[in-house]
């Protein structure tokens, strides 16, 4: 049953755009837009984002979704500039609200009005983020976390504190939901990143002017993400989260570098011996390419190059 959602924008002053980045997975964006059509947000304003996919998705979704707005990107540039287009697009059409969602989600029955309660709550909280769940593991997702820089990585909450609504340093870009005054006041996403850390680079700066709450009261399911577990280390996910890591912790200043680099080395070494002795499932192919990844990756961050691989 579709729940009625005046309330949330329209009576509120609310204008709420979602954001739902499309990259060769059609199935799933039109799988994340009926759920969402199911939930108490059907009346939020939907924008797809394609990313130059040319696999036929584009014209299924304007023949299945007739009320949806599609924007097709003539290249790929990653899922920074992919999303930035649909957040222009949205800050260009009024919105109060921008929500970022992954393609390969899916939403309950109530999902935004308690996130936009949460994000209104305060004119200090700047983003809000929710529970996310593993629809394979059931596992917790570090939606919600706080960047640690002595470990050049962001760490999860603990068992108690995934359960509590709290301020958090980091929101994952799997689903944020930012006020339009975010973007205008820090920028949008960093596009020197193209694919991953780049949700750790954007937290960092609104945390520096607002703050950013997670919410556990809601909850979502996520599909496997890059780097959930060995069998998803794809060289795409390997490089640029290895290259990454140091564009974003190795430029706080000089004297921090080389601290990263020593830490990035360490995590480098130990990717490689799991990939070595774990990959044995594994085609003899695929742990070569991994490691070739991981290699590459350490090698561009190293350099703190931000140009595309198109490698990978």
């Amino acid at each position: 049953m579709v729940m009625s959602t005046v309330s949330l924008t329209a009576s509120a002053g609310r204008s709420v755009f979602a954001v739902i980045l499309n990259y060769r997975s059609m199935e799933m964006v039109l799988n994340c837009i009926a759920h969402l059509r199911s939930s108490d947000c059907s009346d939020m304003h939907l924008v797809v984002v394609d990313n130059d996919s040319q696999d036929g998705g584009v014209e299924e979704l304007k023949q299945k979704e007739p009320g949806v707005t599609v924007i097709e990107s003539p290249a790929n540039h990653g899922y920074s500039a992919g999303n930035n287009i649909g957040i222009r697009y949205a800050l260009d059409h009024g919105a109060t609200h921008i929500l970022i969602l992954n393609p390969d989600t899916e939403v309950g029955p109530v999902f935004l009005r308690p996130l936009l309660e949460e994000a209104d709550r305060d004119a200090a909280i700047g983003a809000v983020t929710c529970k996310v769940i593993n629809k394979q593991t059931g596992a917790i997702y570090p939606s919600g976390a706080h960047i640690n820089p002595w470990f050049c990585a962001v760490v999860p909450l603990d068992a108690v504190a995934v359960e509590r609504r709290q301020s958090v340093t980091f929101i994952s870009g799997c689903v944020m939901l930012v006020k339009a005054e975010v973007f205008n006041a820090v920028g949008l996403l960093n596009e020197e990143y193209f694919l991953y850390q780049e949700d750790v680079e954007f937290s960092s700066r609104v945390g520096q002017r607002y703050s950013m709450h997670y919410v556990p009261s809601v909850s979502i399911l996520h599909h496997s993400g890059g780097g959930d577990d060995l069998r998803s280390y794809t060289p795409l996910y390997l490089f640029y989260s290895t290259r990454n890591r140091f564009l974003f912790y190795a430029r706080r200043n000089a004297v921090w570098y080389p601290y990263v680099l020593a830490v990035s080395s360490m995590n480098v070494v130990l990717k490689a011996v799991r990939i070595l002795l774990d990959g044995r499932w594994m085609s003899e192919m695929f742990p070569r390419l991994q490691l070739l990844a991981l290699f590459d990756g350490f090698r561009d961050g190293v350099l703190l190059r931000t140009h595309r691989n198109f490698r990978y």
